[in-house]
């Protein structure tokens, strides 16, 4: 792969309800994002697809998560770990129809990356801690992972998730160092 044509980044962070964030190599802005639609108990295949085919897979890298075990006590259960499976394949399976180099994250890479591994907290925790160092690196997207809903807080660790998988992608296997 020559990254001297490479355009953008893209960090997929799968499952029926997750989300893609693609980054702008050269200037390390936001280009996009989208947030996968779940249509009855499957990812809407199409409107990925649509978002994805913006993109030319010459000039584009996903990163995309590879499946893992987590949940309240860090084992997810069967039927939880099949669908997030399902959705990992799918995203795979799409991305390479199209065309695109698609490089494997495991989580525990892109996380420790970001010193976001903490065996003392809770899974709703960690996702916490997604949001803000996603909050802390783009500062202008803070309002992409996390709004004010009527009289709440929303969060968005889903978004917060794929923009940190491109980050990490193009610190680590797109810049030279």
């Amino acid at each position: 792969m020559n990254i001297d044509n490479i355009k953008y980044a893209v960090g997929i962070d799968p499952g029926i309800t997750g989300s893609i964030f693609c980054i702008n190599i050269k200037t390390r802005k936001m280009h996009s994002f989208y947030d996968v639609e779940k249509i009855g108990a499957s990812m809407d295949i199409a409107g990925v697809v649509k978002y994805l085919k913006q993109f030319s897979p010459k000039e584009t890298v996903i990163f995309l998560e590879n499946p893992h075990p987590n949940g309240s006590d860090g084992i997810k259960t069967v039927y939880a770990g099949f669908i997030y499976g399902h959705g990992v394949g799918s995203m795979n399976g799409i991305c390479l129809a199209l065309g695109f180099d698609v490089k494997k994250v495991e989580p525990m890479q892109w996380k420790g990356y970001f010193a976001l591994c903490s065996s003392a907290s809770t899974y709703k925790q960690k996702k916490m801690m997604d949001v803000e160092k996603a909050c802390y690196l783009s500062p202008e997207n803070e309002h992409i992972f996390k709004y004010k809903r009527i009289d709440t807080q929303s969060y968005r660790h889903d978004r917060a998730d794929a923009f940190l998988i491109a980050t990490y992608g193009i610190e680590k296997h797109l810049t030279d160092k």
